[in-house]
């Protein structure tokens, strides 16, 4: 709060308080400053180890459901696109909007699903482009 040189005077001066206020208020912003620091330190860096640990179990699933239906190159079976973000698991026979809402699954659950069910036939991967020109040429 107080800049290089700047006396408390002079803050006092320029925010029209007495200098004794400004001081307080420096200890007052210091000690809440220490609290929310703790209080942070305590909850939030918890909730974002949580959020950082679920989010790298996702990207692990995903990318090993990847791996499996696209026999091991991690890309597109059609045009090669390789990039983990543009890939997904389509059904080879089409039906996959209605399987997904009979099992209650979609997104990284259905990574999940697919690992605990075995990694089951009937699906492959595919970028998005590939899957709309597969759904439009339907």
């Amino acid at each position: 709060m107080r800049a290089e040189g700047a006396t408390y005077q002079a803050i006092a001066d320029t925010f029209a308080v007495t200098r004794q206020r400004v001081i307080q208020k420096i200890a007052e912003l210091r000690e809440g400053g220490t609290r929310r620091t703790l209080k942070y330190n305590a909850t939030d860096r918890a909730r974002d180890l949580k959020r950082d640990y679920s989010k790298r179990k996702r990207q692990e699933r995903k990318a090993l459901v990847i791996a499996h239906y696209s026999d091991g190159t991690s890309a597109c079976i059609k045009c090669g696109e390789d990039r983990t973000a543009c890939l997904s698991i389509d059904h080879i026979n089409g039906g996959g909007h209605a399987h997904l809402r009979q099992i209650g699954k979609a997104g990284s659950s259905f990574y999940e699903w697919l690992i605990k069910n075995d990694l089951p036939e009937g699906y492959q991967t595919l970028c998005m482009n590939c899957q709309w020109i597969k759904n439009a040429e339907q």
